[in-house]
């Protein structure tokens, strides 16, 4: 993938058999260049620093109409560097809002951090993009210094990945797999606190809720208290369905 800047790069570009084009945000406006670069029908990485929503809508418009719906876009600020303060993530969830599940969502990332990337994926985004470079130091250069270096970017995909299995699913709450034991141990069952006879009536005085969670749930107290034992049990027993008339 590479940025064109006018329609000869974009011919060239796709003359070396590119995959995706980058569209800059300083172009989200620039029309005839979008119908050039959608023409070639290829992914289309669409970055919106300082663009309003309707500019963007107008872009993907623009996109769409002339042979492309492949389109990712990327929220942005335009500021070098951006601070954490202007960086703005929300705002992915409300492009996504607004343009629904029909197009990939990113960022293009301006901050000078390496979790900024992560945060980004915790949002939502699924593509990612910032300044890279060998040599910070590099002379006579306008973004190297603010660009990550191989390091880094190791840093910054690790984290990327454990953001994404930390986030899992979006289902329904429910116990999983890993909480059966916990599930199982940690939480109550209804069990006796004081001896008790058979004919004996359940109350708050002779039974009550302990560890493990291994018998009646807890939920069942006020059903049992006022029923009658079945049996005699000894103190600091989990009680049974079959100990309850």
């Amino acid at each position: 993938m590479s940025t064109p800047f006018d329609d000869e790069a974009t011919d060239y570009l796709d003359r070396v058999g590119i995959n995706a084009y980058k569209i800059a945000s300083c172009d989200v406006t620039n029309h005839p260049l979008l119908k050039t670069v959608a023409a070639k029908g290829k992914i289309v990485m669409l970055s919106t620093g300082a663009s309003t929503i309707q500019e963007i809508q107008d872009a993907v418009e623009v996109l769409e109409n002339n042979g492309t719906d492949k389109i990712v876009i990327m929220h942005c600020n335009l500021k070098y560097p951006t601070d954490p303060s202007d960086i703005n993530l929300s705002m992915i969830d409300s492009i996504r809002d607004h343009f629904g599940d029909r197009y990939v969502y990113g960022l293009s990332d301006h901050t000078m951090n390496i979790e900024t990337p992560s945060f980004a994926v915790a949002k939502g985004a699924n593509v990612v993009e910032k300044h890279y470079t060998v040599d910070k130091t590099l002379d006579k250069s306008a973004d190297h210094w603010l660009s990550v270096d191989p390091p880094q970017v190791n840093q910054i995909v690790r984290l990327m990945d454990l953001c994404s299995v930390m986030l899992g699913k979006h289902t329904t709450k429910q116990s999983t797999p890993s909480e059966d034991r916990a599930r199982l141990y940690a939480r109550r069952s209804i069990v006796t606190i004081d001896s008790i006879k058979e004919g004996d009536f359940f109350t708050t005085e002779n039974i009550g809720c302990k560890r493990p969670g291994t018998g009646i749930s807890p939920t069942m107290f006020e059903t049992i208290i006022g029923k009658q034992a079945t049996k005699d049990i000894q103190v600091d027993i989990v009680l049974e369905p079959g100990d309850i008339l």
